[in-house]
């Protein structure tokens, strides 16, 4: 199962969702993503494992809260397809994939595409929201628990199969 948590802006929650997903149902044994729109230096695109647990960064919280492996994927504008064949060779040898990411949507269908607005809307959100998203959450809903009743729903029908 391929589970996407975008959002309409930064600091909206997002990474917390995850961190919740992931703690909430470790049988799923996670690979954790983070996709930036962002990269420095002379590098079109670079895909690191976070390699330790941590409260410092967004991978770091991922694997803390118990996500088997965490990567982030850093694609500068327009480079995203680029690293998409690297992306989807990980992905491969997971069952359960969890990416926070709005622009990963353009490239792969997600079987859950999770949307927490804000007050921020970044230009790119609604492009995405618009054509993706089956399910949108609003801040005040991951409180709610309604996202993790959506993954726990997906993840016994994908048993089912």
């Amino acid at each position: 199962m391929i589970v996407v948590v975008g959002g309409s802006g930064r600091k909206v929650g997002k990474s917390s969702l995850i961190e919740s997903l992931i703690r909430a149902l470790p049988e799923a044994r996670w690979l954790a993503v983070k996709v930036s729109g962002h990269v420095h230096g002379a590098d079109q695109w670079k895909l690191e494992r976070h390699p330790t647990p941590d409260a410092e960064t967004d991978t770091g919280r991922f694997l803390a809260a118990g996500a088997r492996e965490a990567w982030w994927l850093r694609a500068g504008e327009g480079h995203l397809a680029a690293a998409a064949p690297e992306l989807q060779a990980l992905m491969a040898g997971f069952e359960n994939v969890i990416i926070e990411s709005n622009s990963i949507v353009g490239l792969l269908r997600p079987d859950l595409y999770l949307f927490v607005a804000g007050d921020e809307w970044k230009e790119s959100a609604g492009r995405w929201l618009e054509s993706a998203g089956p399910v949108i959450v609003t801040a005040a809903d991951c409180a709610s628990g309604e996202p993790l009743r959506l993954v726990r729903e997906r993840l016994s029908r994908q048993a089912e199969k």
